[in-house]
């Protein structure tokens, strides 16, 4: 990532995010795709903002490169439609292994699907 856009975003660590999902509780789980899974989580650092946190399997092929490439994309899209990527994380988990996440806008009872088909999504629970 350019340097300038690292200085203008927030430094998470590990830890910041474990604190934020309440130890990466299963209920916290948003879903899942290929490269990982995403919980909901609440950053002290945001004043106690509700985040979309994607975490990366780095254990799969593609998912450093998909990181990159995601960093790359989202920070130069801007649109009312998206959600805003707000920070991310490269970091070391507490057994020596790498750790990746990105850190977006948490969408409250709501998705893309829904603003595109009206289908009701699942109520995204407040409380962390």
């Amino acid at each position: 990532m350019p340097s300038e856009l690292v200085e203008k975003m927030l430094k998470i660590s590990y830890h910041d995010l474990y604190r934020a999902m309440v130890g990466f509780l299963s209920t916290n789980l948003i879903g899942s795709g290929s490269f990982g899974f995403m919980n909901k989580g609440k950053l002290d650092q945001y004043g106690d903002r509700l985040v979309a946190i994607t975490v990366l399997d780095l254990q799969k092929s593609g998912a450093s490169k998909s990181f990159e490439a995601e960093c790359r994309t989202m920070r130069n899209i801007h649109h009312r439609n998206l959600v805003s990527l707000l920070t991310y994380c490269s970091s070391i988990d507490p057994k020596g292994r790498n750790f990746k996440a990105l850190i977006y806008e948490l969408m409250q009872n709501g998705n893309l699907t829904y603003g595109c088909t009206q289908i009701q999504p699942q109520q995204v629970d407040q409380e962390i």
